[in-house]
């Protein structure tokens, strides 16, 4: 049996994140992509995994963060010690080092632990920054601590506008590509990944589309993805004609109204754009730190890097 398939097996009996699921990795890494692990054991039971992406870009061998997967990397088995974990750090990034990627990217979500792996080999770290809420139980309450524009919005959409659950996958990847293309720009996403990822996790029952809409037109939309712990804003549809309608406002509301009982706690997924994250912040939210590490093991890909960088190519 190949790591592979013991990873897959495996993932039935364990508690997994969204990204760390098989069927959302066979869902984002396509196209020419694909996805692996390696695996650490004590006796004959898995502590923890590192899942990663492959795939070929320009002639150099890539393990990147799939496309709406911000987190990917390490994963434990809950009772594992800082001591234990720095030690299988050690074991699992040797063995990733083996198969001689050109570059690799991972995430972990405590400064310790981004140092501890820089150590061990030496990446890159970049801090970036989510926006969540931690409870959805009550609300009432939540909605109490939103930002007084965010509860004027709502109270407005409100009063003309309606939830609609209906909307299909189709509809919705069209949806997402027009905003961009009224734009005149390219939807960052293919529309053939759009409507895996989006089939696969209501397939799952880990899924939702919702849509804010008058009586003729759609005013906005969401698709949000779950595991049993958090819910994720990973897409959404903002019509440019009906940004000041509260549309955006309530969707976030009534997405929250959906998954409350459901989880722990939403994430935002983002964003470092600052405007986007005052938006974000007037929704009782509070940011949560987490950290991508990079290592360019390429001396070509290294100059080709600091070259972009410094926006000479």
């Amino acid at each position: 049996m190949s790591e592979k398939e013991a990873y897959i097996l495996w993932a039935q009996q364990v508690d997994l994140p969204l990204f760390f699921q098989p069927w959302w990795l066979n869902a984002v890494c396509c196209q020419g992509k694909t996805w692996d692990v390696i695996l650490y054991r004590q006796g004959n039971e898995i502590q923890a995994a590192l899942v990663f992406q492959k795939m070929k870009k320009y002639g150099f061998t890539c393990f990147l963060l799939p496309q709406l997967t911000p987190y990917l990397g390490c994963f434990f088995i809950s009772n594992i010690t800082p001591e234990e974990k720095k030690h299988i750090f050690s074991y699992l990034l040797k063995k990733l080092d083996q198969l001689k990627p050109s570059i690799i990217q991972l995430t972990c979500f405590s400064k310790e632990m981004a140092n501890q792996i820089s150590q061990i080999q030496k990446f890159n770290i970049n801090k970036r920054v989510t926006y969540i809420i931690n409870d959805l139980n009550n609300i009432d309450n939540l909605f109490s601590q939103f930002h007084h524009s965010k509860q004027r919005h709502i109270h407005k959409a409100e009063k003309s506008l309606q939830v609609d659950f209906s909307l299909s996958v189709e509809q919705f990847c069209q949806l997402h590509a027009y905003q961009y293309q009224i734009q005149g720009k390219k939807d960052f996403y293919a529309p053939q990944l759009l409507q895996t990822i989006c089939h696969e996790a209501i397939l799952h029952n880990q899924g939702q589309i919702l849509a804010i809409k008058d009586n003729t037109e759609i005013h906005a939309a969401i698709f949000v993805a779950w595991d049993k712990h958090t819910a994720y804003n990973l897409l959404y549809f903002i019509h440019p004609r009906y940004r000041s309608s509260g549309a955006s406002s309530l969707m976030i509301f009534e997405i929250l109204k959906y998954l409350q009982n459901k989880h722990i706690t939403f994430d935002f997924e983002g964003s470092m754009q600052k405007n986007i994250a005052d938006s974000y912040a007037k929704f009782a939210t509070r940011p949560f730190d987490y950290y991508l590490l990079e290592k360019i093991n390429s001396p070509l890909l290294k100059i080709l890097s600091w070259f972009s960088k410094n926006h000479i190519i």
